[in-house]
């Protein structure tokens, strides 16, 4: 059989993610980003990866019955996955020139700052220290200055890349005092060379037969040198001008085969690079090495690099920041302190930054418009830097489950081509670039997938679609959509798209159980989105489509609409509600949209639709359509507009209309719903929303069986007399009366209290509705009744440590009974309250320091109050539980000391003990390190804990100079900063001389003579190390060595000096 091979991964905050690999080999991975490394096996938890990189992209399929699984593991909140780098800090100050990735070179300190090769013939002059004449703009204090005399022509230095450069951009600053040319001759200023020192191109000075100076570019291009000049090479056009800094550019794309050569930024000649060419650059020469010529030139800021031309410096524009990145950023996020999170809309320029939130990226920076310093107005910036958390291509038996992506560019989850996918249970929102306008950004993305199952997500604020199934290169057939939660996205909520790429199919799609709305949260108001939308395209179609008992609330376009080319196409039981106050699009109910050689067969049953309007463009409808050959039956469905009037509820999308008083007519003239209606639906709420029908609705019982079985909450159909029109199916009303608790049964003369209760909300209920079944009048009877049933709060607990923690979203278990549907919390004992957060037993979503208005982010006791409520906004009674925020480390110990002695080898450290003003320290409370490295570099493994603010070393040291400093840890694993160093000098006896001038405090013993007698002695031979130990003997022979190293370098060094005397010519090599 089969195996699953699975990875799991431990999160940003919490235990989270299991993946399966290889169905064949069943091994389990895991990720860890705290202490993981990615070095590591990945089969065990101690073993486990560290970055997500390892395994966001899926290495194979599975198989039938064992599909590959990424997924949780552990306790706590899903993996939250990051597709981006956060900005926190900004500053103002002008954009710095670029720098050469290749080589850069600004002739600053002494002598050069990168390894050249110079090449100066007698009485000629290359000074890289020059101070001669005034920079070129930012350029420093010194430049390059080359002179060569008419006795001798080298003067030119080189600098060599390593091996040939297939692109390299060259950017050199030129400054030319004097020159010697006769006409027709030429001076080298900067050359290109490669391996074989052939030039693919050079720039220079040249005089024309007028006597005319002009800058000559050569280049090797299709086996041949052609020669550019500027200003011109016609005669009479002028000269450069000496005594004045030129900008000079080349690039060189023997990959793309292209090439320019650019003067003061101007591009002055360009073209591709054909037929037999040199190969690319190695070395880049400045100076000369021609003709036995005069000249005086001045070479500064040159630079080479490897994908594009370098920036000068740049002011920034008035209120305009900038913060350093490392790569190119897709979309961007500005979150503010109280947690808000702001789209960026991205620019094209620094000139177009106007408006807070606009963004442009360049020259490795992040640009925003601010009219203070954004790291006061925003907590962090997220810029997307990675396309995808999830990523699947061409593979097939998936399951995706239990992830939270956040921050991505292009999509949250994203598969390609493939079958058999399941993404189910995940949340991925903020995706994309440029909220509504831009190309990018789905949060859940699947192309040419076939049999793919989008279940139980929640999806929100995407720039385009939250769930996108597209065929790509390949038909579609087996689209599963349900039970998902899909808000304030940009497009479409959820999208069912063909390619109009090529001729293909979707097929077989259902959409069902679904909960599509906007919000007032909605990022753009001038972006028109959809709740639900299916299309085909010019070449593509979609046919089988079942969408049925979905709800869709506040629509910011179209509730759903069918585009075009969709055939044979089931709408039912579907409730819809509602237009996005504020919207600037007109909107739609449903909409079938179909045009010429469009969508047909379309069956609408059991839908309602309510109060879509808003009064943009005149098209507003509940029911629009184009064509009514588009429908093969249109029966059973409820139209409404609560506002009546002037306000359309249906019609012919351009022509016919239908108002609140002429449903007969629309029924007359479109043969549609004989049996529809045009009322209110009676919901419980539509403000909340609570989109269930009351028991006064006319919709209960008065749809048309379809064959569904279970209703949007699962409820079996039907459950009265007939069908009913709407996602919910209506339970009807339960009332049962209970005698008082703690009452005694009654006497023959005692009064009987009773309590009604029902299952839903009502207002008109009375005393004579209940029947006593007595015989006595009513009068003899006490019958008091609820027509209240809300929720019980028992008790919450705020998950801790001991009564502390430093989690702002700390999990919450709640003990309640009644059947709450949301629960609220407070910071200041119910003065201000959350927004409602649909109930669970664990609550992990109430940041207990900026979640309400009330609660704060300093550390101290929290005490935060809980109420519940239920579907008819019935609510409970308070209660309460506290911890004590505490996100503050220990103090850091102060420097360790000392006093055992330089001889002992095993020294015994003490520092002040720190404190910890909340959990307090640890139990283990100090870590420590000790090394021969101040930094403590190389040392890892030399670390240890201490449960006191004492630590002796239980393993000896080597005789050395050593580094010790601690750090501590509190209850909640806060750690300080490690303290300074503490040191200490190890030596065999405690200090003394040295040797040979060496240093190190080391002393050793002497050999003693042998003596025979007063007059006449004999003396052994001194055997030096006599005496020594082992450890001692190692450590002389290592210094002598040392000593003897010094002593062969210093000789190679006076040789090298002395040879390079006697010569005049420092070749290139």
């Amino acid at each position: 059989m089969d195996k699953i091979k699975t990875f799991l991964i431990i999160g940003f905050v919490s235990i989270f993610l299991l993946i399966s690999q290889d169905a064949a080999s069943g091994a389990t991975y895991y990720v860890d980003q705290t202490s993981g490394l990615d070095g590591n096996i990945g089969t065990a938890t101690d073993q486990a990866w560290q970055t997500i990189n390892k395994v966001n992209s899926s290495p194979s399929s599975g198989a039938s019955g064992t599909p590959i699984l990424f997924g949780s593991y552990g306790t706590g909140n899903r993996p939250k996955i990051y597709g981006s780098t956060q900005i926190t800090t900004w500053d103002n100050s002008s954009i710095p020139a670029g720098t050469g990735d290749l080589s850069d070179e600004s002739f600053e300190g002494t002598g050069y700052e990168e390894t050249w090769t110079e090449t100066v013939g007698s009485g000629s002059i290359v000074d890289e220290d020059s101070t001669d004449i005034t920079p070129p703009t930012d350029g420093g204090s010194q430049i390059l200055k080359v002179q060569k005399v008419s006795s001798n022509y080298n003067a030119k230095t080189s600098r060599d890349l390593g091996s040939e450069q297939n692109t390299t951009y060259a950017r050199f600053y030129v400054y030319i005092t004097a020159e010697g040319m006769a006409n027709g001759q030429e001076i080298y200023l900067a050359r290109g060379l490669n391996a074989s020192l052939t030039m693919p191109w050079y720039f220079g000075i040249t005089q024309n037969s007028s006597g005319e100076v002009r800058f000559r570019f050569a280049l090797y291009n299709n086996g041949t040198t052609a020669y550019y000049s500027y200003p011109s090479t016609a005669p009479g056009t002028g000269s450069i001008n000496v005594n004045q800094w030129y900008k000079v550019e080349v690039k060189y794309d023997a990959t793309n085969l292209t090439w320019e050569w650019r003067l003061d930024g101007t591009s002055l000649y360009s073209g591709s690079l054909t037929g037999t060419l040199r190969n690319p650059p190695r070395y880049f020469e400045l100076g000369d090495a021609g003709l036995s010529l005069t000249m005086t030139a001045y070479i500064d800021r040159f630079a080479v690099n490897s994908s594009s031309y370098l920036s000068e410096s740049q002011a920034l524009p008035a209120n305009v920041w900038k913060s350093a990145i490392g790569s190119a950023p897709s979309g961007a996020w500005f979150i503010t302190p109280d947690s808000v999170v702001h789209w960026g809309d991205k620019k094209s320029q620094l000139t177009d930054l106007v408006a807070q939130y606009d963004w442009y990226q360049g020259n490795n920076y992040v640009f925003t418009y601010a009219v203070s310093d954004p790291t006061a107005l925003y907590s962090a910036m997220e810029v997307a830097t990675r396309d995808y958390a999830v990523y699947a291509d061409n593979k097939s038996y998936l399951t995706i489950q239990n992830l939270e992506t956040v921050y991505n560019g292009l999509a949250g989850i994203k598969t390609l081509e493939g079958s058999d996918i399941t993404i189910s249970g995940n949340s991925t929102h903020h995706t994309g670039e440029n909220f509504g306008t831009g190309s990018l950004g789905r949060s859940l993305w699947t192309s040419g997938t076939d049999n793919i199952l989008i279940a139980s997500n929640i999806v929100h604020n995407s720039a385009l679609s939250g769930i996108w199934t597209y065929t790509g290169t390949d038909n579609n057939s087996g689209i599963v959509i349900e039970n998902n939660e899909s808000y304030d996205n940009g497009h479409t909520n959820i999208d069912v798209l063909c390619s109009k790429a090529s001729i293909m199919t979707v097929s077989n799609v259902t959409i069902r159980y679904n909960n599509a709305y906007f919000t007032s949260s909605y990022p753009d108001l001038n972006v028109g989105s959809n709740n639900y939308f299916i299309s085909g395209q010019s070449s593509c179609t979609v046919s089988n489509v079942n969408v049925y008992h979905n709800l869709g609330y506040n629509t910011a376009g179209a509730q759903l609409q069918l585009n075009y080319k969709v055939s044979n196409a089931n709408i039912y039981n579907n409730t819809f509600v509602g237009t996005l106050p504020g919207i600037n699009a007109w909107v739609s109910g449903i909409n079938i949209d179909a045009v010429t050689d469009g969508t047909t067969n379309v069956v609408l049953k059991n839908n309602t639709v309510q109060d879509i309007y808003s009064g943009v463009g005149g098209g507003d409808r509940a029911f629009a359509y184009k064509d009514l050959n588009s429908f093969s039956a249109v029966n059973y469905n409820n139209w409404y507009q609560a506002a009546g009037g002037t306000r359309i509820y249906a019609g012919l999308i351009g022509s016919s209309s239908y108002h609140y008083d002429d449903f007969a007519l629309y029924k007359s003239d479109t043969g549609f719903d004989a049996s529809g209606f045009w009322q209110d639906p009676v919901y419980v709420s539509t403000s909340s929303p609570n989109l269930r029908l009351l028991r006064t609705s006319g919709l209960i019982d008065n749809g048309v069986n379809l064959g569904i079985t279970l209703d949007y909450a699962g409820t079996s159909i039907p459950q009265g007399a007939g069908y009913d029109i709407g996602a919910y199916e209506y339970i009807p009303l339960n009332v049962t009366i209970n005698q008082a608790v703690g009452q005694s049964d009654p006497t023959s003369s005692s009064t009987v209290d009773f309590t009604a209760v029902f299952s839903e909300s009502v207002a008109d209920f009375a005393t004579g509705d209940v029947n006593t079944n007595e015989a006595s009048t009513s009068t003899d009877n006490s019958i008091t009744y609820s027509t209240t049933n809300p929720p019980v709060l028992t008790s919450i607990t705020i998950s801790d440590s001991s009564g502390y923690t430093n989690d702002s979203t700390p999990i919450i278990s709640v003990v309640s009974s009644n059947n709450p549907s949301h629960v609220a919390f407070s910071c200041n004992s119910g003065s201000d309250w959350s927004s409602w957060i649909v109930y669970n037993d664990s609550i992990s979503s109430f940041n207990i320091t900026s979640g309400a208005t009330g609660c704060t982010s300093s550390d101290s006791s929290k005490t935060i109050t809980a109420k519940l409520k239920n579907l008819a906004s019935e609510e409970s009674s308070t209660t309460n539980d506290s911890t004590y925020y505490d996100t503050t480390g220990p103090s850091i110990p102060t420097t360790p000391t000392t006093t055992t002695g330089s001889a002992d080898i095993t020294p015994t450290w003490t520092w002040t003990a720190s404190t910890d003003a909340g959990a307090g320290l640890g139990s283990t409370p100090y870590t420590v390190q000790w090394c021969q490295n101040p930094d403590h570099s190389g040392c890892s493994t030399n670390t240890a804990t201490s449960t006191s603010n004492s630590f002796t070393h239980a393993t000896s040291l080597n005789y050395d100079t050593w580094y010790f400093r601690a750090k501590a840890t509190d209850a909640l694993n806060q750690e300080s900063s490690f303290s300074g160093n503490g040191s200490i000098t190890l030596t065999a006896s405690g200090g003394g001389g040295n040797i040979s001038g060496g240093g190190g405090g080391y002393v050793f013993p002497s050999p003693t003579p042998t003596h025979t007698n007063i007059s006449t002695y004999a003396t052994t031979t001194p055997n030096y190390g006599e005496g020594l130990s082992e450890e001692e003997r190692q450590r002389l022979i290592k210094i002598l060595t040392e000593k003897l190293k010094e002593l062969l370098t210093l000789l190679i060094k006076l040789l090298t000096e002395k040879i390079q005397e006697m010569t005049q010519t420092k070749t290139l090599t």
